[in-house]
């Protein structure tokens, strides 16, 4: 596929897209991702985004659709009414696993990231996990799943050396065939 600096792209063996901004070489496409940062990446990885794709995306990005909450409350409400909500008794609330995702990328944290550095972002990014961890531990949330991505590695290891000052709780790879290599899975024990 032929790429031109201007396009659109999408990461082929993993998440995420961007804007070529020039090239390396006739191999290597220097790309500007989301947070601002420019990588090289293999032109044979790059996957061009189409013109509906794009599209769709800066549709997306306005939401046109008003949303009458006073219409959502009557719906929630006339269901509870018809008995479908049910409260589960304290002596049962136990055995419902309840298990919760906290996506840690950079760009769900914040709307307006650029500028930082690589180490400003992992120190909100680790402020964020451990907020997250303690809310869940206080709440008595049974499982939590973080969701940190691939990267480089530095984010999974900060959180794996917080958690390993807790006694209360395991820690492993969260479901590859659901996260890929990008979660670790915490169990909470009380």
């Amino acid at each position: 596929m032929i790429f031109k600096k201007g396009d659109k792209v999408r990461f082929l063996n993993e998440t995420g897209e961007g804007i070529i901004m020039g090239f390396g070489n006739k191999y290597v496409a220097i790309v500007e991702i989301a947070d601002g940062f420019e990588i090289p990446y293999p032109v044979n990885e790059l996957v061009k985004m189409g013109f509906e794709e794009v599209k769709q995306e800066t549709v997306a990005e306005r939401p046109k659709t008003k949303i009458d909450i006073k219409g959502v409350k009557k719906i929630f409400l006339e269901k509870e009414e018809k008995g479908i909500r049910r409260d589960v008794s304290k002596k049962h609330r136990k055995n419902i696993e309840v298990v919760e995702e906290i996506d840690l990328h950079i760009e769900q944290l914040m709307d307006n990231f650029r500028g930082m550095s690589n180490g400003e972002i992992i120190q909100v990014q680790l402020s964020r996990f451990v907020n997250h961890l303690e809310a869940g531990i206080k709440n008595r949330t049974n499982k939590i799943v973080f969701i940190h991505g691939v990267g480089n590695g530095v984010l999974k290891a900060g959180i794996r050396n917080i958690l390993d000052g807790y006694s209360n709780l395991v820690y492993h790879d969260a479901s590859y065939a659901k996260y890929g290599f990008g979660a670790t899975e915490v169990i909470i024990k009380y």
